[in-house]
């Protein structure tokens, strides 16, 4: 794989989440992932569509972008912002309808 086709596919989970497609997001991941929560938790691969769907109902309005990108070979790092507000309760927070932004890299 090439750089240029991993820095693609990554646009294209990115351009999923967007579309809140949990299937194409989870099918692009590793089958041994490991997912740390912001709590510190890890689940796996399996518990993924439920993390997503509390995620995409607790934001309901998110967008998310990457203004940066850092490939070699086939390994990416990218840096994520989202973007909206936080209409649902996420990890035990109630919802506070207030603009959320969050910035990451994975």
């Amino acid at each position: 794989m090439t750089e240029s086709d991993s820095e693609k596919i990554v646009k294209e989970i990115f351009e999923a989440y967007n579309r809140r497609d949990i299937d194409f997001i989870i099918n692009n991941f590793a089958d041994d992932l490991i997912f740390v929560l912001p709590s510190g938790e890890t689940i796996g691969k399996d518990e993924l569509p439920q993390a997503y769907s509390m995620l995409f109902d607790a934001v309901r309005d998110g967008k998310w972008s990457i203004p940066r990108v850092i490939s070699k070979g086939n390994v990416v790092a990218v840096e994520i912002l989202v973007e909206g507000t936080h209409t649902g309760e996420f990890l035990g927070i109630p919802a506070t309808d207030k603009k959320i932004v969050v910035h990451a890299v994975w």
